[in-house]
């Protein structure tokens, strides 16, 4: 059992009565501590203070003296100028908090999340209207005078389009040329509405519905395929495909009209940006669902206007 550390003891000042021991009248004498010898408890003191409390063991010394000298590194605080140590700003202080809003602020945060939400197209203006009143392409006239039955619905996560009339009530034959127009619109709204109401009108129609009206379609698909706007040529292979699977060999007779386009960008991305391979790679898929869809007879219409295709 761990012994007591004995008690201190001090003796008593002597009274100054005079020069004694070589001491002057009014000079004080100096207490003197000592320690009195530890002495072993008795047992009846030892239950009565009860079990010792254990001494906690001393932290072993750093192995590098240099390591504990050196200060820690600092952790840059995202948005901010200047850097706090790590060791000084807990994660859940007020600071760290601010560091991190900050870093969501961010200029290249809100950059990122602008592309997550489908927000990187210019808004239309909303207040224009007579003159200044500019549309790029029918489908934008059109929407703005209420002939294209459909509204956004702004989601948490997506927006998606709700239609003011039943699938069947839909003027399909007025309705998809002027859609497929829309897909060289660059703004907000519109090229939310037409991206998404193209596939719509394809799977609501069916082959029977869409077939007689490819002619209509394939007039504003080659015209989106030569447009220059970011976006528009990637929008109109996706209608392609999306056509392509709807209709499937009854698309073979219009071929030429959209392949000329498409071989351009399949030559342009061999050695270009990656820009320009990204769309070269999505001239490739396109042929290849157009040569899927329109069976044997696509395969040699495919090759002389896509040198080198190979099924």
């Amino acid at each position: 059992m761990a012994q007591r550390p004995a008690p201190l003891v001090s003796r008593r000042p002597q009274p100054n009565n005079g020069p004694v021991g070589g001491t002057s009248l009014g000079t004080p004498l100096k207490t003197k501590v000592v320690m009195a010898p530890a002495s072993s408890p008795t047992p009846a003191a030892a239950a009565a203070a009860g079990p010792a409390t254990p001494l906690r063991a001393r932290p072993a010394p750093s192995a590098s003296p240099v390591a504990a000298r050196t200060p820690a590194k600092a952790a840059p605080v995202r948005g901010f100028g200047s850097s706090v140590p790590s060791s000084v700003v807990p994660a859940s202080s007020p600071a760290a908090a601010s560091a991190s809003a900050a870093a969501a602020a961010s200029p290249a945060a809100g950059k990122a999340l602008s592309r997550q939400r489908y927000d990187s197209a210019k808004t239309t203006d909303p207040f224009a209207s007579g003159s200044r009143l500019k549309f790029k392409t029918s489908f934008s006239d059109a929407y703005v005078n209420g002939r294209v039955p459909c509204r956004i619905n702004h989601g948490t996560v997506r927006h998606t389009l709700q239609w003011d009339r039943p699938s069947s009530e839909l003027d399909l034959p007025y309705l998809l040329p002027v859609v497929a127009d829309g897909l060289r619109e660059t703004e907000h709204p519109y090229v939310l509405i037409a991206r998404q109401a193209f596939p719509q009108l394809l799977t609501e129609g069916g082959q029977a519905r869409v077939a007689p009206l490819i002619p209509a379609l394939v007039q504003p698909l080659r015209r989106a395929l030569m447009d220059p706007a970011a976006g528009v040529y990637a929008a109109a292979c996706h209608a392609i495909q999306q056509l392509s699977d709807c209709v499937g060999p009854l698309l073979n007779g219009h071929l030429d009209l959209l392949l000329v386009q498409v071989a351009k960008k399949m030559m342009a991305g061999k050695a270009s940006s990656a820009a320009a391979k990204a769309e070269a790679d999505l001239s490739s898929d396109t042929v290849a669902a157009l040569a899927q869809n329109g069976g044997d007879d696509a395969v040699p219409i495919i090759k002389k206007r896509v040198p080198g295709f190979v099924m």
